[in-house]
């Protein structure tokens, strides 16, 4: 069975909870964006958990250093 990442990002979007308890965070998290444009892409999901932005990028396979650099490129967009 193949999984696609636009089916996981409607998962954690419309269940923040979910989301929380894969990243192990306590307290709330409030999704802010999904699919955000940003200069270098666009970010998956976006969200808010105390004073602090928390950016998802979803890959369906192996982690890739190319994908720490995208990650790290919408990071200095946001800042």
């Amino acid at each position: 069975m193949l999984v696609r990442e636009s089916q996981v990002e409607d998962v954690l979007a419309t269940y923040p909870w979910i989301t929380q308890r894969i990243l192990g965070k306590e307290g709330e998290l409030s999704l802010l964006a999904r699919q955000m444009p940003l200069e270098s892409g666009k970010l998956d999901l976006l969200f808010a958990w105390e004073n602090k932005l928390l950016l998802l990028e979803l890959k369906v396979e192996n982690s890739k250093e190319q994908f720490v650099q995208q990650i790290a490129k919408y990071r200095g967009d946001l800042v």
